[in-house]
């Protein structure tokens, strides 16, 4: 067997498998220096590897996840039981039911029906065209959760894209930033949000007051960042429809993309009755005692299997290709290993190091707070963060004013998910579509694409929060 000369090893310690390899030693030493125990440097280092192991190598992101499960349920650092549970399985069936609800609305033409119409509504402009998208993805997830609306509005603009035959990248991404974002207007829109709500007491009236206008001013944020900086990617696709629209006569007749009206119809009324039932279904967990959550899975069922019905000479073909069971698992196995940070006891170690640096001030309490989830929100699970955050939080309710601190964990929390292609549970589902198609987005164009836009939109409403709660 030959042996690595200096300058091979060099050069795979410079690569991306140097990286992959020191960084989990790196983070085995800086849990070493905080007082970590040896299950807690395991969950942390085997974390890290995972997260570096996605990001540098997406294709194979579910191997090395299942790679480390593994080791962790080996090592004895988390148990099987705990794991399923950490693992959210209730989203991730959520998730495979959305996308067999949207596969009769796709396959009928639905989809470049809708946006079409929208198109024309626009006077063809690609540049408005993306504006009302934009906010109809935050309308969609405050509506309906991210990880739903991210499936319908993705669809939207992928077949949009298809047709007029335009890169669909830039535009995906601004989807899925505008969702993220969006999902903190109310605390339907993400599981953060609603955890804040259950935990702090947060009204729906209170996030429409402190969260939502701000959601709104984050999305005219991300459009004018799009416009003006993209602004030769919008102008290709603006050619590209005008192209179409040249060899088409002038114009493009929405309905001639429609297979059937008849199960068109049905498949939008089953639709409709779904995320209705998914928007409401606190108020029916509640009318029939029912454990919350239940009829936020349940609604999902029940529109998959009408739209199965719709289908059912195609309904085996429709569950075996229009789910991304590659991306599931893997956003399963990633939740999984998050929830052992949480049981071994790293995240509330963390949390509990800024408490030491805080003292009794609002301000300091807020910012620490707020920069804590911003900054790890984009590697970890969010909702772990929150959730071991939260009740650190609440033990200081009466020492200081923790009340501006919710919202800034909400934000931090959702806006951090644009920062890297793990940030957030709608970033894989839309990479997933993508991928679908024959479409991969490295790591350096997220990074390009999603990083400065986030920041300003998070900066803008951090400094609004700060001006109303601490100086106004």
């Amino acid at each position: 067997m030959a042996k690595l000369t200096r300058v091979q090893l060099t050069r795979i310690l410079r690569g991306k498998l140097g990286v992959l390899i020191l960084s989990p030693l790196f983070s085995a030493f800086f849990g070493f220096v905080l007082g970590f125990d040896l299950k807690q440097i395991t969950a942390l280092s085997l974390f890290v590897a995972t997260v570096l192991g996605a990001l540098l190598y997406w294709e194979y992101k579910l191997i090395i996840s299942l790679f480390s499960v593994s080791l962790l349920l080996g090592l004895g650092v988390i148990d099987v039981e705990t794991f399923i549970e950490s693992a959210e399985f209730n989203i991730i069936l959520f998730l495979a039911a959305v996308s067999i609800l949207v596969a009769p609305l796709k396959r009928v033409g639905f989809f470049r029906w809708f946006s079409i119409t929208i198109l024309r509504l626009c006077n063809f402009s690609f540049k408005w065209f993306m504006v009302i998208m934009a906010f109809s993805s935050m309308i969609f997830a405050c509506l309906m959760a991210e990880v739903s609306s991210i499936i319908f509005m993705s669809t939207i603009v992928l077949e949009f894209a298809e047709f007029f035959n335009f890169d669909p990248v830039p535009s995906i991404l601004l989807i899925i930033m505008a969702t993220n974002i969006g999902s903190s207007g109310t605390a339907l829109g993400n599981p953060v949000g609603l955890l804040l709500a259950f935990e702090a007491k947060l009204s729906f009236s209170e996030f429409l007051r402190w969260s939502f206008p701000l959601g709104l001013l984050s999305i005219a944020t991300l459009c004018v960042y799009f416009t003006r900086k993209r602004g030769t990617y919008v102008a290709k696709a603006q050619s590209s429809v005008d192209k179409v629209l040249r060899e088409s006569g002038g114009t493009v007749d929405a309905s001639s993309f429609v297979a059937d009206f008849r199960k068109l119809t049905y498949a939008i009324i089953i639709f409709l009755f779904s995320i209705l039932g998914v928007a409401s279904h606190s108020f029916w967990e509640h009318t029939l005692g029912l454990v919350e959550g239940t009829m936020l899975l349940g609604f999902g069922f029940i529109g998959t299997s009408l739209s199965l019905i719709l289908y059912r000479e195609e309904a085996k073909e429709i569950v075996e290709r229009e789910v991304d069971w590659w991306g599931l698992l893997f956003i399963a196995c990633i939740l999984g290993e998050a929830g052992a940070l949480k049981y071994t006891g790293v995240t509330a170690k963390l949390a509990e190091r800024i408490l030491e640096i805080t003292g009794r001030s609002n301000f300091l309490v807020f910012i620490a707070f707020s920069l804590f989830t911003f900054t790890l929100s984009p590697f970890l699970d969010n909702i772990s963060i929150i959730a071991t955050i939260t009740p650190i939080a609440l033990s200081l309710k009466g020492i200081v004013n923790i009340y501006p601190t919710w919202w800034g964990l909400l934000i931090s929390a959702c806006y951090a998910g644009n920062i890297t292609p793990l940030g957030a549970a709608a970033n894989i589902v839309a990479l997933g579509l993508l991928a679908d198609r024959g479409v991969n987005v490295s790591l350096d164009a997220w990074i390009k694409e999603c990083t400065v836009p986030t920041i300003i939109a998070y900066s803008i409403s951090i400094f609004i929060l700060i001006t109303q709660f601490f100086i106004a």
